[in-house]
């Protein structure tokens, strides 16, 4: 029998020093926001490479507690 792929679990991620309202969630490196996400909130850490955009920052892919795709400014995660 086929033995059945099993995807590593993701790296976790902690949103750090955002301050208020939180960090912006967004659907693509420094596209559209979806949310703020407040210090604290544990993060998934998806294996794609970090994209750094013309304006200096750059983006982790991540899913929220709420599981929602986006992209954060990696600067505010910290690894758990």
């Amino acid at each position: 029998a086929p033995t059945p792929e099993v995807t590593p679990p993701l790296a976790k991620g902690v949103v750090a020093n955002a301050g208020d309202p939180g960090v912006r969630l967004r659907e693509t490196p420094g596209g559209k926001e979806i949310d703020f996400l407040k210090d604290g909130t544990v993060l998934e850490l998806f294996p794609e490479p970090q994209v750094k955009t013309d304006d200096g920052n750059t983006w982790q892919k991540v899913r929220d507690p709420q599981g929602r795709v986006g992209w954060v400014a990696a600067a505010y995660i910290v690894n758990q």
